[in-house]
């Protein structure tokens, strides 16, 4: 089985699907936490990722996953969803959603989500923990 192809992954304040028409709404993408003082909670934030279906229908196990740069042992949070794409959707997409909360940074840096299906990577979104100046 091969991985999808990613479409776009993101961080943001927020991601919801609308109801009935199931469109993706995402607001307030970031790439930056800025924190006046450490250790520091984010209250909340959204990771999405999308990808294009394939032609066949598919079982996955998606994880996301937060790690700091330099520490990618060290999982700092994750969540597990278990999906299968539609059949006959050769130009569908699907997305993966996850909404974290209370999200602790013990230090500021480089830190980035990983996407993995199937353990296998499918996308790494970077972002940054800074000083407020």
């Amino acid at each position: 089985m091969k991985t999808p192809k990613l479409n776009f992954a993101l961080i943001c304040d927020e991601a919801f699907l609308t109801a009935g028409s199931q469109k993706l709404n995402v607001i307030g993408i970031f790439s930056k936490i800025f924190t006046i003082k450490l250790p520091a909670m984010h209250p909340k934030l959204a990771v999405v990722a999308n990808f294009d279906c394939g032609e066949e229908p598919q079982k996955y196990e998606a994880e996301v996953q937060m790690v700091k740069e330099k520490e990618e042992t060290k999982i700092l949070v994750s969540a597990k969803s278990n999906f299968k794409t539609p059949p006959n959707k050769s130009e569908a997409t699907f997305q993966i959603m996850v909404n974290f909360q209370t999200i602790p940074f013990e230090s500021h840096g480089k830190y980035y989500f990983k996407v993995l299906l199937n353990g296998l990577p499918a996308a790494k979104i970077p972002f940054e923990i800074l000083p407020n100046k």
